[in-house]
């Protein structure tokens, strides 16, 4: 029986809630598995209690065709057992949605997918799981179990020409980290130090390419990375923190945009 095109969210949740399975695997079209991916990934599963939501393993991003792949970066291995819900939005802590198998019941506790979201839609299912108590297992293997194609020529986020939009991206995550958050403040989400670092760094990501793509985003954005982290100022590139130091961010931000095409001049040969 087929449904109406209503995103990603709803062909999974279609699809899972079809399942009879004690445990699902999602596969998007993109993506491959290798042979022995369920058969090692179910026989540790089975051997856990009820309280175990998701097995995951290494997982690795590569780029071309089905019989001509090749690796984007190295394997992935990321370990998420026992760590907080906003510690699995830090960059280098997701498991990508191939690299896992989720237990079935736990979909039915959180309603599966957010069928709304239209990016960062497995990064909120997971952190919902996590919220509600699911635990998260690794089972080790000797090389990627689940193989995630990227293409190196279409962005991830920017323009109309990229995947996603930069505005979607930056807002939907943002949001994502906001919830964890008990008090609104990012130390209430229970980080360790060195994990705020790269979950501040990341806001100083977004912050940046925001200021140079949306100016009213950057300021929505910026007026939420304030309250959530009192006295925020961006640590790196060293000038950008001196410069904000004195003159604020916002001016330091324009102070950086006349540095940059003289920066990128210098590089030229």
């Amino acid at each position: 029986m087929r449904q109406a095109n209503s995103g990603l969210s709803a062909a999974r949740n279609r699809g899972w809630r079809a399942t009879s399975g004690s445990w699902i695997q999602f596969l998007d079209s993109d993506d491959l598995l290798a042979p022995e991916k369920l058969e090692l990934q179910v026989a540790v599963a089975e051997n856990f209690s009820e309280e175990i939501a998701v097995v995951y393993s290494s997982w690795q991003k590569v780029a071309g065709e089905e019989e001509r792949l090749s690796p984007v970066e190295e394997v992935w291995t990321p370990s998420i057992d026992g760590r907080l819900p906003a510690s699995l939005l830090i960059p280098g802590s997701g498991i990508q949605l191939g690299a896992y198998l989720v237990r079935r019941d736990w979909l039915e506790t959180v309603q599966g997918f957010d069928e709304r979201m239209l990016i960062y839609e497995d990064s909120d299912l997971i952190v919902r799981v996590a919220t509600a108590g699911g635990g998260f297992r690794f089972v080790p293997s000797s090389a990627p179990l689940s193989l995630y194609r990227v293409f190196p020529d279409q962005p991830w986020w920017g323009d109309d020409s990229a995947r996603y939009r930069l505005t979607d991206a930056a807002t939907t995550w943002l949001a994502l980290v906001l919830r964890t958050a008990s008090n609104g403040r990012i130390e209430s989400c229970g980080l360790s130090v060195e994990d705020r670092e790269v979950l501040i760094a990341h806001c100083t990501m977004f912050l940046r390419l925001l200021y140079r793509h949306d100016r009213a985003a950057f300021h929505d954005f910026l007026a939420s990375i304030r309250r959530f982290v009192p006295g925020y100022i961006p640590k790196k590139p060293f000038y950008l923190w001196l410069t904000a130091k004195c003159l604020g961010y916002e001016r330091a931000e324009a102070v950086a945009g006349i540095i940059r095409p003289i920066k990128e001049r210098l590089r030229k040969p």
